[in-house]
C-alpha cells in the first residue's frame, strides 16, 4: 500500500495538478484519511477495553487523534492539494464501505446458518 502512495505521490506532483488527477488524488487522500483515522480510532478503544490505558490517556489519545485529523483536513484543502469536493467524497467513503462489507457479511450469513 505504501508503494502505491508513494507512487500516487510522485505522479500528482509530476501532473503538474491536472484537473483529473487532483480528483482523483481527492478522493484518495480522502479514503486514506479516513482509513487512518478507523485505525487508529479503533485501536484506541480496543486499549480501552482491555485495559492497558487509563481514562485519561483515553480521552488524550482520542483528543490528539481529533486533532490530527482537522490540521490534515484544513493543511490539504488550505494548500489546495486537493480539491474538496472529491476530498469529501473520499472522506464519506467508509459509509460505503461499511454498507457493502454489511450487505456482504449478510449473505455470507444466510449461506451458513442451520436451519
Amino acid at each position: 500500500m505504501a508503494v502505491g502512495v508513494a507512487g500516487g505521490a510522485v505522479e500528482y506532483l509530476r501532473s503538474g495538478f491536472d484537473p483529473a488527477v487532483k480528483f482523483v488524488a481527492g478522493v484518495l487522500m480522502g479514503g486514506v484519511l479516513v482509513y487512518l483515522n478507523f485505525l487508529w480510532l479503533s485501536r484506541i478503544i480496543r486499549s480501552l477495553i482491555t485495559g492497558a490505558s487509563s481514562k485519561k490517556g483515553f480521552t488524550a489519545n482520542l483528543t490528539l487523534k481529533v486533532l490530527f485529523l482537522y490540521a490534515a483536513v484544513i493543511a490539504l484543502v488550505a494548500l489546495k492539494l486537493v480539491a474538496p469536493i472529491p476530498f469529501i467524497i473520499g472522506l464519506s467513503s467508509i459509509m460505503a464501505a461499511a454498507l457493502i462489507g454489511g450487505l456482504l457479511g449478510h449473505r455470507e450469513a444466510i449461506k451458513n446458518r442451520d436451519d
